[in-house]
């Protein structure tokens, strides 16, 4: 990379738009100015492993924000259903509906790399379609994989007790490594 060099910059290699009624010419960019700063934005898409595709006016943040995110310690995946590496420790969250409401199979974003899962946490994400009377849900989880969970939903009957239900929303949160 090169600060800009033709004849036609300022004497500390800046750009300048002249001066017509002062005969000052503005900055000519030059070929050999264009390439490099190309090369400069390539260079930073083949670090992380990136083709440049025409058209694609992203590609130059998403190679920054993934070289961020591997010298802060971490991998990540920020979507609805993501995770986050730092380290060793991996940190999984995602969101679903249950389908029978007892023993759902959830799998998670990435497998954990040592196979080893220390928590998996339900947590309600919404309860509609009850009425006026809006009652209680309880999760749970069952056979915590490396690769995923299973995921039971319980409404709280008014009376006592519990019946499984489909249709129930649920976020989680799973730690491990």
């Amino acid at each position: 990379m090169h600060r800009i060099d033709v004849p036609s910059a300022t004497e500390d290699y800046q750009f300048t738009e002249g001066s017509p009624a002062g005969g000052v010419p503005a900055t000519t960019v030059s070929a050999a100015w264009l390439n490099d700063m190309q090369e400069e934005l390539i260079s930073i898409l083949a670090a992380v492993g990136i083709a440049p595709v025409k058209g694609d006016q992203d590609q130059v943040l998403a190679a920054i924000l993934a070289l961020i995110a591997a010298q802060a310690g971490g991998i990540r995946s920020l979507t609805p259903n993501g995770y986050r590496q730092i380290g060793d420790i991996v940190l999984q969250w995602g969101s679903g509906t249950t389908i029978t409401g007892n023993l759902d199979d959830v799998v998670f974003p990435v497998t954990f790399p040592n196979n080893e899962v220390w928590a998996v946490i339900p947590i309600e994400a919404a309860s509609a379609g009850w009425g006026t009377t809006v009652q209680p849900t309880v999760y749970g989880c069952a056979d915590k994989l490396p690769s995923g969970f299973k995921v039971s939903g319980a409404r709280v009957l008014t009376g006592g007790g519990a019946v499984y239900e489909s249709g129930l929303f649920y976020n989680y949160i799973a730690i491990g490594r």
